[in-house]
């Protein structure tokens, strides 16, 4: 058995002399790695950079246009019958909003049975009929469902309803009333077209009768009915986009007592909606520009970024729109200044006197004319769409480059790791197979000493 390592023979710490000839070999190993952390840090700090230039484009696009720039808001003087969302596109003015009526799909509830899994009905063809079916499609007015033994319950009923609900437009479920015949089966339609809701089961044969509509419970389907100053609008849905154009209104609650058939607007309360310029929203929105400008700035002084001449260029071309150096024009009549790190401040009050006092003005500078002349808005964006390509952009290159540039170092690290682990193995065998020599060689050595003194007493 061969001896191990550590000097017993030789007095020589050879694991202490392996480890720093080992040591001397992983050096280059060891700058490679070094290169690998820096190459890491820098496509990370390039990432950031990158979805800092996105939020900054998100930002820019709500200042390029007059649309976008030129925030509205709608002022509901209640909101317990709707509410309303204006949109950059509404006019400002006064609206008086009643609602009569809310819009409802039909549910058709029918009479209970005591079992929803074990009471059987017939088999055959159950039709499902209701106005909203394609005439096309469905010229008799209604869409066939197969019932055979292995779906004649409620349940299985439901089930095959379900089934068909994308040709039908109808949906079916079981509710739990809690009488002796709990279990009701509901259908309900999916917009207010799918009215008058049937089920012809008269092609069923065998099994308990077919549960007969509970027309008591049901609701039938119909239409939103509003007034909007004086006009009366009838809608499929509670949400009305075209009603007062550029205001999304959402209806909540309907007139009590309200007739469809015969309406008494005068009994029906109005609603005044007021839609005004959002001037917090303009100001806000050149906050948030101005935040992420600097987000963006932060970014781009990365210590791994240090000296890169390409980010400095993004950083002088998006500041280069700030200011027209032709007409003198820039985002200084706003109260935007630059301190002297090259990060951007708000005087948040001469940003909104500028506001309040030349909103035409604002406009201008920011959004131009929407046609011919470009504002800062219009400027910005045309640098940050082409630096965030993901194809032409100035980081998509630079992120593959260096991807590429760390596989071939981990694959360099690799290799050098097998080799070194080779030639540890390969000093390991040398001090090994020295030690054992030199053991030998002591042993021979004291058998000499032992016959000596021998040889010395006789």
């Amino acid at each position: 058995m061969g001896l191990t390592l550590g000097g017993l023979a030789s007095g020589m710490d050879t694991g202490a002399i392996i480890e720093a000839l080992v040591g001397v070999k992983r050096t280059p190993i060891t700058r490679m790695e070094e290169r690998k952390t820096q190459a890491n840090a820098r496509l990370t700090a390039l990432k950031t950079f990158d979805t800092k230039l996105d939020s900054l484009l998100a930002k820019v696009d709500g200042l390029e246009t007059g649309r976008d720039l030129l925030a509205n808001k709608a002022t509901a003087s209640s909101e317990t019958n709707l509410s309303a969302t204006a949109y950059s596109s509404a006019t400002p003015g006064s609206y008086q909003v009643k609602v009569g009526q809310l819009a409802q799909v039909e549910k058709a509830v029918y009479q209970g049975v005591a079992d929803k899994s074990t009471t059987t009905f017939g088999t055959g063809t159950l039709r499902l009929g209701h106005d909203g079916l394609d005439a096309v499609a469905y010229p008799d007015g209604y869409v066939d469902i197969a019932i055979d033994e292995s779906n004649n319950t409620l349940e299985g009923m439901r089930d095959a309803i379900n089934a068909k609900s994308a040709d039908s437009g109808v949906t079916a479920s079981i509710i739990n009333d809690g009488s002796g015949t709990p279990y009701r089966l509901v259908l309900t339609g999916k917009t207010v077209k799918d009215a008058n809701i049937t089920l012809d089961a008269s092609n069923l044969t065998g099994g308990a009768a077919l549960p007969v509509k509970d027309t008591a419970v049901s609701s039938a389907a119909r239409q939103a009915i509003v007034q909007v100053d004086g006009v009366t609008i009838r809608s499929d849905s509670n949400t009305l986009t075209e009603a007062i154009p550029g205001v999304t209104l959402d209806l909540k609650q309907s007139a009590a007592g309200f007739d469809s058939g015969a309406p008494d607007w005068n009994a029906v309360t109005a609603t005044n909606i007021t839609v005004t310029t959002d001037n917090a929203g303009i100001q806000k929105k050149v906050e948030d520009f101005v935040s992420a400008f600097n987000d963006l700035l932060k970014a781009s002084q990365d210590e791994a970024l240090a000296n890169d001449g390409g980010i400095q260029v993004v950083m002088r071309t998006l500041r280069g729109k700030l200011y027209n150096t032709t007409d003198a024009t820039g985002l200084y009549q706003l109260g935007v200044k630059t301190e002297k790190d090259g990060s951007l401040t708000v005087d948040t009050t001469k940003l909104g006197k500028a506001i309040s006092d030349n909103l035409a003005g604002v406009k201008s500078l920011l959004a131009g004319d929407d046609l011919t002349v470009k504002g800062i808005g219009d400027l910005l964006k045309e640098s940050l769409v082409s630096f965030t390509s993901p194809t032409t952009g100035v980081l998509a290159n630079r992120q593959s480059i260096i991807e590429s540039s760390i596989r071939s170092l981990d694959k360099e690290i690799a290799r050098g790791e097998e080799r070194l682990t080779a030639y540890e193995e390969q000093l390991t065998a040398q001090f090994s197979a020295m030690e054992q020599l030199v053991s030998s060689m002591n042993s021979q050595g004291n058998y000499f000493s032992q016959q000596a003194a021998i040889w010395a007493n006789m």
